[in-house]
């Protein structure tokens, strides 16, 4: 399934993007180079915080959030069903369950009243609450997601 075109994205961007993976190949800055700090700081600007980690891909984003936040056995993180299968692997590899919750298929992000009923299930288990993945496009569908976190004052 195909979301974004990429090809057609990159013949758009194309000129500018051959120069700027020439400078990179040219001057070997293919980790933490000039480049990785610029955007760094240009993302952590856009997003409004102090600081940005870029990583090589989307499963060691996932494992950092997991290391940051101490995700340990016993500990639940719900993960949609809609995912790769990344968003799962990194909660096992820290111990935790991952708890799989259906999406809404308007928006392919977590169903929140799904949610609410794993959260509920979750809670009479005792297991801890703890986050949900998502993709980039689809975040403007978490607002209920968000108020269920904070009507439970979960820290993560």
């Amino acid at each position: 399934m195909e979301f974004r075109d990429l090809k057609r994205q990159y013949q758009v961007l194309k000129p500018q993007m051959d120069a700027a993976m020439l400078e990179v190949a040219e001057n070997c800055n293919f980790i933490s180079g000039k480049q990785v700090t610029e955007l760094e700081q240009q993302l952590a600007e856009y997003v409004g915080v102090k600081h940005c980690v870029t990583c090589g891909n989307g499963t060691d984003a996932l494992t950092l959030v997991m290391m940051a936040w101490d995700i340990k056995a016993g500990d639940a993180v719900f993960v949609p069903t809609f995912t790769f299968f990344a968003s799962a692997e990194v909660v096992a590899f820290e111990g935790a369950t991952p708890v799989f919750v259906d999406v809404d298929e308007r928006t392919f992000n977590v169903d929140s009243v799904k949610l609410e009923e794993a959260i509920e299930q979750v809670k009479k288990e005792g297991k801890t609450i703890i986050c949900v993945t998502h993709d980039e496009k689809m975040a403007k569908s978490a607002d209920r997601i968000i108020d269920l976190k904070k009507e439970r004052g979960s820290e993560k």
